[in-house]
């Protein structure tokens, strides 16, 4: 998905799509954020938004995510 602040309308289809599902289960393989450089250069307003989806989809269906070379370091 490569998630960025600066790209709300890919951010605004993933949270519709997360949301809107009728699936049983959401396998997010690899790259959710565009880069996650370390929790010392984070937004916090974006990482909200991005957890809040994933918090709400969660409590509808099982989600399980597999990080990849752009998630690195992701806490």
């Amino acid at each position: 998905m490569h998630l960025q602040p600066e790209a709300p309308r890919t951010f605004d289809a993933w949270r519709a799509q997360m949301l809107g599902s009728q699936a049983d289960a959401i396998l997010i393989l690899g790259d959710l954020f565009e880069a996650w450089v370390g929790d010392d250069s984070r937004d916090d307003t974006f990482e909200r938004q991005c957890t809040g989806v994933l918090r709400e989809a969660a409590a509808q269906r099982a989600v399980a995510f597999m990080p990849g070379n752009r998630d690195f370091m992701l806490g």
